[in-house]
């Protein structure tokens, strides 16, 4: 039955407001939705020199536990409504409007245990997002998810003390820092949200220029709230607060900004900055027209808040599975082109010796027979005649017929046709005896394996990767002995090849600085489908290894 409006008397220089209250029941009990510094409820009979003050909500059951309900509610005294004479008195009310709610003692009993059930539970889910949302930017090291956290922390407080639970949350004693803790926390929102917004929206659509200068204003406006702290000045507040609600407009502005560019992942932030921009302009529409539901006034930002908090990491989580996917898909497309461009130049080398083979085969191979026939011919010519000339056309055609069986070698090495005629097992074993025979080194060879369990590409694959690395310890490693290792066990074949000489020199050690034999020897190994290991230290020698799965 009261009215609308109740006059007030308020001093702006002390922050003081004094109001008239209305006869009310006895046991009754006056709810204020908002905070303040101190509220103070004075009673007295008619005629009495002495008042009763109680404190905000000292008289009220639950108000000073430790998950309170309001601490801005006050029990009436047992004195008869035309009796009685009753003032409290608003510490700290400029710019501030505030709604008084009033109870029968055992309705308000009831709803404050619902409220206090539900406050619960909303800000142990706020926690559990900032939990969750910390937890996963150290697993991920994505700081996108640190400013959401960041962000629903910062919004806490603010709910705490609009919704007038946070001096006795937080600061019982000290009733004096909810101003401060207010601004702190809207300065805190004011950054976050910005970093947190632009974050979401960078690598996108909008240029960098305009995310800066949203990252400006964020932070721009918390200075600004921060200074507030040091001047006092309740024109700055006021022009701070503002600037928030422009702020919050702004970011919607750069979302749907990014849509129109064609950002289909921005589709999904219009939700939670939506009902994040809705739920606080409710809010201040139910204090501002004095909306009669209490419900709506106590739990509208815990539940905005929620749902933001739930909706941004859900994205953030469908975010982080949607680069994972395409990292995954990223790995793939770069193992095609490795395996690619490893069958192109294992093409490119195959055929480039099989040239190189057949040219010392026919034009190489020929021309030295051709020398040998004629050099064939002068000895028989000067057998009698000159015993110093048959000696060097003798020398002559020993060194022609050590090149012809070294071209022949080197044709064999090149198109080692004899892989496909005499198996890969034997071609290993070979390769091991002519090192042995031609080098000072002695390798040792095992070979178990049956040469039907290969491949012919994997055979000529596995028997170049040997090639290759018997030839760099002929002629790199100044080892003295070597082995060199095929096992097939199942369906698992196991390749060692090494030595005990110097190894590999450390500015070598690496993909990019390793000569062309380590790289065709990777590249082929790629081609088996495996990796080839290295190691190497210095004076340590060398260890060419891999594993092949056979089933692939």
């Amino acid at each position: 039955d009261w009215e609308s409006t109740i006059r007030v008397e308020v001093n702006i220089a002390t922050g003081l407001a004094w109001l008239k209250l209305p006869s009310l029941n006895p046991g009754s009990v006056i709810e204020f939705s908002r905070g303040a510094q101190r509220i103070t409820l004075f009673e007295r009979e008619l005629g009495a020199d002495r008042w009763i003050a109680s404190s905000q909500g000292e008289t009220v059951p639950l108000s000073k536990s430790a998950m309170p309900v309001s601490e801005m509610a006050f029990r009436i005294g047992d004195i008869a409504p035309e009796e009685a004479q009753r003032f409290v008195l608003i510490e700290q009310p400029t710019n501030v409007i505030y709604t008084a709610d009033l109870w029968r003692g055992d309705a308000f009993q009831a709803s404050s245990q619902n409220r206090l059930r539900l406050r619960i539970f909303l800000l142990g889910f706020c926690g559990a997002m900032i939990a969750f949302n910390l937890i996963v930017s150290f697993v991920t090291r994505r700081a996108i998810f640190a400013l959401n956290a960041a962000m629903i922390a910062s919004l806490i407080p603010m709910g705490f003390v609009i919704e007038g639970t946070g001096a006795f949350l937080f600061w019982p004693e000290s009733p004096e820092l909810t101003r401060p803790v207010l601004i702190v926390s809207r300065a805190g929102s004011a950054l976050f949200s910005a970093l947190f917004i632009t974050g979401l929206l960078e690598n996108g659509r909008l240029p960098n220029w305009l995310l800066n200068t949203a990252r400006a204003f964020g932070l721009a406006i918390c200075l600004g709230f921060l200074s507030v702290l040091i001047t006092g000045s309740a024109t700055t507040y006021i022009l701070m607060i503002l600037g928030s609600g422009a702020m919050m407009l702004a970011h919607f502005g750069l979302i749907v900004a990014a849509i129109l560019r064609g950002d289909r992942q921005a589709l999904l932030y219009l939700i939670p900055t939506g009902v994040l921009f809705i739920g606080l302009s409710f809010r201040w529409a139910t204090m501002l027209f004095s909306i009669d539901e209490p419900f709506l006034r106590y739990h509208t930002l815990e539940l905005t808040l929620a749902f933001e908090a739930l909706a941004f990491s859900l994205i953030l989580a469908n975010r982080i599975r949607t680069y994972a996917s395409q990292a995954a898909q990223a790995r793939a497309e770069l193992s095609e082109v490795k395996l690619a461009g490893a069958e192109r130049f294992a093409t490119m080398q195959d055929n480039y010796r099989a040239s190189v083979a057949g040219a010392l085969h026919d034009s190489v191979g020929q021309s030295l027979a051709m020398v040998s026939g004629q050099l064939q011919h002068m000895a028989e010519r000067y057998q009698e005649r000159d015993d110093d000339m048959k000696e060097r056309l003798d020398h002559a055609r020993a060194a022609l017929a050590d090149a012809v069986h070294e071209t022949r070698g080197i044709s064999h090495d090149l198109h080692p046709a004899r892989l496909e005629h005499l198996g890969l097992k034997q071609c290993l074993v070979d390769l091991v005896q002519d090192v042995n025979q031609s080098h000072e080194i002695v390798i040792e060879g095992q070979c178990e394996f049956d040469d039907s369990q290969l491949a012919p590409d994997q055979a000529m694959q596995i028997y170049r990767i040997a090639q290759e690395g018997i030839s760099n310890i002929a002629r790199h490693s100044c080892a003295t002995s070597g082995q060199l290792s095929l096992v097939i066990a199942g369906r698992k074949a196991r390749f060692r090849l090494g030595d005990n000489g110097v190894g590999l020199p450390r500015n070598i050690r690496t993909d990019a600085a390793e000569g062309i034999g380590l790289f065709s020897m990777r590249q082929r190994a790629i081609l088996l489908g495996t990796h080839l290991q290295i190691d190497s230290a210095d004076s340590a020698g060398l260890i060419l290894s891999f594993e092949l799965d056979l089933e692939q």
